[in-house]
């Protein structure tokens, strides 16, 4: 199909006429025989076909490959862009709209906006590029994996209250975790929670950290974030004396990797452990059958005795996993 066509995508309307031409049948059945065979051609790699993004066939699936390079290249600069909204992305994620055309200005067939929106549909499918829950930037994309590094102390210090009570750290630690992996996890919470906001407007979104609203009243706040392999993330209430299980949320994120896992045909494995609220949670963390076979154990970190119950309470209901 690929091999007859000079352009790198076609309309799923013209499809439907070029398939009426080649003996479908021009009935209802038309469409679910079209559909079917484009799902074949796109399984067998020769084309890119969604049916929750259908209003274009990508033909060529290189042309494809080659626009998300146009927008996850490290070559550019504010310089080489000739716009400061290249460094607006860097520090915030935010992709302007003034951005997005001259990215995309150099790339064939993409003469209209039609093709331009279906591009942008695309990129949201595969996490790529996302617009927040938070009503002020609902038509905002944003892309984490072009944020710029910071510093992990840096980033929560600016959100950092003494009445701040903070649940331990449950981690999920890989066998191998690669960066993209972790994008999607990332993405998933920004499509479903929303971001804390700073004095700035800033949403607090990071190279590999988000910091999200777990209710309606801001009490509660969810930082997630990467380190090596794994996944880590802590749940912090403004002035709370009581114990709260944030089961629910560890579950949302186990339901994340297995979905990913089967979306992607990724075979990788995790254990669970967890580090103590007030620790670095990157390293010295403990594992889970540690502190069910043990009723306290020695913080490598802090030098002193926590309770095991302690460590994973905020997160399971019962010793079951």
């Amino acid at each position: 199909m690929n091999m007859k066509l000079p352009e790198h995508v076609i309309s799923y309307t013209d499809a439907g006429k070029l398939a009426i031409k080649c003996s479908f049948h021009d009935d209802s059945q038309m469409t679910l025989e079209l559909d079917s065979f484009l799902k074949f051609e796109h399984n067998i790699g020769n084309i890119i076909f969604f049916e929750d993004v259908k209003s274009f066939i990508v033909l060529d699936p290189e042309w494809l490959v080659n626009i998300f390079r146009c927008f996850v290249s490290h070559q550019y600069t504010n310089e080489s862009i000739g716009m400061p909204e290249w460094g607006e992305l860097e520090r915030t994620g935010k992709l302007s709209d003034k951005l997005i055309e001259k990215l995309l200005e150099k790339v064939p067939d993409l003469s209209t906006s039609e093709r331009k929106e279906f591009v942008l549909q695309i990129m949201e499918k595969f996490d790529i590029i996302v617009k927040p829950m938070n009503y002020d930037a609902r038509y905002d994309f944003y892309m984490p994996c072009m944020i710029k590094a910071e510093l992990f102390e840096n980033i929560i210090g600016r959100s950092e209250s003494k009445n701040y009570r903070r649940t331990s750290w449950f981690c999920l630690k890989f066998n191998f975790l690669p960066p993209s992996y972790f994008n999607h996890i990332l993405v998933s919470f920004v499509k479903s929670k929303e971001l804390l906001v700073e004095k700035n407007r800033r949403l607090r979104i990071y190279r590999n950290i988000g910091e999200f609203q777990l209710n309606t009243s801001g009490s509660q706040t969810l930082v997630i974030c990467l380190s090596k392999n794994a996944v880590a993330m802590q749940v912090r209430q403004l002035n709370c004396n009581e114990d709260i299980c944030f089961s629910s949320v560890k579950d949302i994120l186990k339901d994340l990797v297995n979905s990913i896992k089967q979306r992607y045909g990724i075979h990788i494995t995790y254990t669970i452990k967890f580090k103590c609220a007030n620790g670095i949670y990157n390293s010295n963390r403990i594992h889970l059958e540690t502190l069910m076979e043990t009723g306290e154990y020695l913080c490598k970190e802090h030098k002193t005795m926590h309770t095991s119950k302690e460590i994973y309470s905020s997160w399971l209901t019962v010793c079951t996993y």
